[in-house]
């Protein structure tokens, strides 16, 4: 994949774990729980995603 997918990749981790600290830090609740769930399952995702890209490289 080119330069132009690990740009959007990397904005999109930047945002995925900000939005994962932003979430950790609020009171607890069911909503902040699944907000922690759901952004790490996606920084897990694109991390997969970028160490897939430079394998098939």
């Amino acid at each position: 994949m080119g330069t132009s997918f690990k740009i959007l990749m990397a904005i999109l981790g930047v945002l995925s774990a900000m939005n994962m600290i932003i979430s950790y830090n609020q009171k607890p609740s069911k909503v902040r729980t699944f907000g922690v769930w759901f952004n790490g399952i996606a920084l897990a995702f694109i991390a997969v995603a970028l160490i897939i890209d430079l394998v098939m490289n």
